[in-house]
């Protein structure tokens, strides 16, 4: 009942019927705006995706330093372009960290040798310097049982299996 009355008091302005043509018109001109908006938002978002996986592309597949650099570029000159959504900032974390794993990001010195181990054969190019190795070779696990949290020091280096991507 409350209701009703207060409808019943509501107060609408109403603009003569020629008036309210061109309101409609107004409104039906700026909706087709918004639309040929979202259009062209869309299509950014799709192109910014295909520039950022190419530019992720032409540095994974970089076979020179020279490829690797210009590559890489790419990405350092668009950075905010390519990182503006979850997904780009989720992109550049995993080539980041496989250029660190490929030994990409930091200047070798080809006359070190980090350990005494025979290297084998691995699946991609290292850096001269560095050695493909077993874990076995390099580290003790397996057969330890539980270890306390408390007696793991801060400079220990602990790999989980969860830390292992399946391939």
């Amino acid at each position: 009942m409350l209701f009703r009355s207060i409808l019943k008091h509501l107060l609408l302005p109403i603009p003569p019927r020629s008036e309210q043509d061109q309101i409609v018109a107004k409104i039906d001109e700026l909706m087709a705006l918004c639309d040929q908006l979202e259009t062209a938002s869309t299509e950014r978002d799709s192109l910014r995706t295909a520039a950022r996986k190419s530019a992720i592309d032409a540095v994974s597949t970089a076979s020179t330093s020279d490829e690797l650099s210009t590559a890489w570029a790419r990405i350092r000159d668009n950075w905010t372009t390519y990182a503006d959504t979850r997904e780009g900032i989720t992109d550049l974390r995993s080539i980041i960290l496989d250029l660190a794993v490929r030994g990409a990001l930091v200047d070798n010195h080809p006359t070190e040798i980090p350990f005494d181990v025979e290297s084998i054969e691995g699946p991609y190019d290292i850096p001269s310097n560095w050695r493909w190795a077993k874990l076995e070779d390099i580290a003790n696990y397996g057969g330890r049982g539980n270890v306390l949290p408390l007696s793991i020091r801060k400079s220990d280096w602990i790999l989980d299996l969860e830390d292992i991507e399946k391939s």
